[in-house]
């Protein structure tokens, strides 16, 4: 059976409902994307004369089944990119996201930081992935395996687009029987924040935990000064078999750590904006942070600080950047959680 699509319909931001009664779903429902496009057909070339797979993931259940990453031919100047769980014979369930591609061929680029792939220090460069679209409708795609256990494999999928405001969105799927589960995702809309996922075997079962980071140079304003200061997040995202989910925990619940590259720190808000708002310092993009939202720092205090999964890296930070002469690295365990970014259905 061909899924159909569903009926049009916009989501609203973080809304997680039933997908559609019948045929394709949604990726986290609203019904199917909208695609609606201003500019000409003639501007997309070359067209997309038939649907394009992006990629291929087989499950590890033995069953010759897939996940299959697509970009469908819709008729239409953008067409809604979709995954598909099939094997040879039978396509078993769609799922259509909001996000949009031009309705052209896909080119294989290798991309850097922007994906919002790896380390938030350092994502991983030479990421393989799909782009379409120009400029502000540039749409870039890279999908991997995750071995959940011995015989569940997911799909993760990072859907970035936009061109001098990008967003970043990210999703885990399941077969569950023959059905699609949305089982995780997070989500960056347009701005001046980053989003990095990477993965590791934190507790030491063979199988990884995703680590979710954010992390924003205007996070909230600082009250009664009126200053801007940053905001930074962070969680572990570790699925539990037995009840088919995954479960959500911050790092001290994971039994984790965060390491901070802490550039220089403070005794009052006034300096610590003083050297943040330089551009000429290396510090310019750090994170300017309060210690109060870390015990394991001194209190009343203020940081200029970059984050990261590995010592190593910390460190090699901090040599590169310490002006100040004062600068440190610290192990994090107790650190903000994430807020509305990520989601757990």
């Amino acid at each position: 059976m061909r899924p159909t699509m569903c009926m049009r319909g916009k989501l609203s931001l973080l809304v997680l409902v039933v997908a559609c009664l019948a045929g394709a779903q949604s990726a986290y429902g609203g019904g199917g994307p909208d695609c609606h496009f201003d500019w000409p057909p003639d501007v997309i070339s070359p067209l997309l004369e038939a649907p394009f797979v992006f990629d291929t993931i087989e499950l590890s259940d033995g069953s010759g089944r897939r996940f299959e990453v697509r970009l469908p031919y819709c008729g239409e100047a953008r067409c809604p990119i979709e995954v598909r769980l099939r094997d040879d014979d039978t396509i078993h369930d769609t799922v259509q996201f909001n996000e949009c591609a031009n309705a052209q061929r896909p080119v294989r680029s290798s991309d850097d930081w922007i994906l919002g792939v790896g380390d938030p220090l350092r994502p991983d460069t030479g990421v393989g992935v799909w782009d379409t679209g120009y400029e502000d409708f540039i749409v870039s795609l890279h999908a991997r395996p995750i071995d959940l256990t011995a015989d569940r494999r997911g799909l993760l999928l990072h859907i970035i687009g936009g061109y001098e405001h990008t967003w970043r969105n990210h999703y885990l799927f399941v077969a569950r029987d023959n059905r699609l589960d949305l089982a995780w995702y997070a989500e960056e809309i347009a701005g001046v924040g980053l989003v990095a996922i990477d993965l590791a075997d934190i507790d030491g079962n063979g199988y990884p935990e995703i680590l979710h980071f954010y992390g924003s140079t205007l996070g909230y304003v600082h009250e009664p000064s009126g200053e801007v200061l940053g905001g930074v997040e962070a969680a572990v995202y570790r699925w539990d078999e037995d009840a088919g989910r995954i479960e959500e925990l911050s790092l001290a619940e994971a039994g984790h750590r965060i390491y901070a590259s802490v550039g220089g720190m403070f005794d009052s808000i006034a300096a610590v904006m003083d050297v943040s708002s330089t551009s000429a310092s290396c510090l310019w993009l750090y994170y300017a942070l309060p210690t109060n939202q870390f015990p394991e720092l001194a209190p009343d205090k203020f940081i200029l600080a970059k984050f990261t999964w590995d010592r190593v890296l910390a460190e090699k930070q901090l040599a590169a950047c310490n002006p100040t002469g004062d600068g440190f690295v610290a192990e994090i365990t107790q650190f903000p959680a994430v807020v509305m970014r990520a989601r757990v259905p």
